[in-house]
């Protein structure tokens, strides 16, 4: 009998400091997630770029324009970044992959200086592509016109909606704020260049 008075005992005490102290279900932790290491994450650089830079580009000081490409870290865009116009005799062709699922991606702001190939993963980590609803499995590639305006620079970290998240690269990126006044000879291929998942 002494022994259930003291169980009972004790439980009347845990609910009593329960009453007087409510215990949140979840901690609110949004003030800890700093994630400090996004900070640290540089620019990755191309030299390689530099002489494309040099041939095919003239740089052009237009910061608004420049803005609008720059990303925060894990944000995606590009880390760093120039505006560029093309010089009257270069050729230049961009590379865009996109979804036949949904076309109107097939003419968005991002492009490419390198023809896709390898596999569908090192793309997505080189161009800090996150996974969406619809597959990427057509490519189109254009040419820019001559004086069209554009920002190129190395890619920013991007974290994504599923949880995955892309460190900076030194892959060049494209944007290109108006893309129908901006390239010519486009051509379209409705299959995948990728030779891996």
């Amino acid at each position: 009998m002494n022994q259930f008075a003291n169980i009972l005992f004790l439980i009347q005490s845990v609910t009593g400091i329960l009453a007087q102290t409510p215990v949140p279900l979840f901690e609110d932790i949004s003030h800890k997630l700093t994630l400090p290491y996004r900070q640290d994450w540089a620019c990755v650089s191309d030299s390689s770029f530099n002489h494309l830079l040099k041939t095919k580009f003239n740089v052009i000081d237009l910061p608004q324009m420049r803005q609008k490409a720059i990303g925060k870290p894990g944000e995606g865009g590009l880390c760093q970044g120039q505006v560029f116009q093309v010089k009257e005799n270069a050729i230049i062709r961009v590379y865009r992959m996109w979804s036949r699922q949904a076309p109107l991606t097939k003419w968005g702001h991002w492009w490419t200086l390198k023809k896709p190939s390898g596999g569908l993963f090192q793309y997505r980590r080189d161009y800090a592509i996150c996974y969406h609803t619809f597959p990427i499995d057509s490519l189109v590639s254009c040419q820019l016109k001559a004086n069209a305006l554009v920002v190129a620079g190395p890619g920013q970290s991007a974290f994504c909606d599923n949880g995955s998240h892309y460190l900076p690269s030194a892959e060049i990126q494209v944007y290109i704020e108006d893309v129908s006044s901006a390239v010519i000879n486009c051509r379209i291929a409705l299959k995948t260049p990728f030779l891996t998942p």
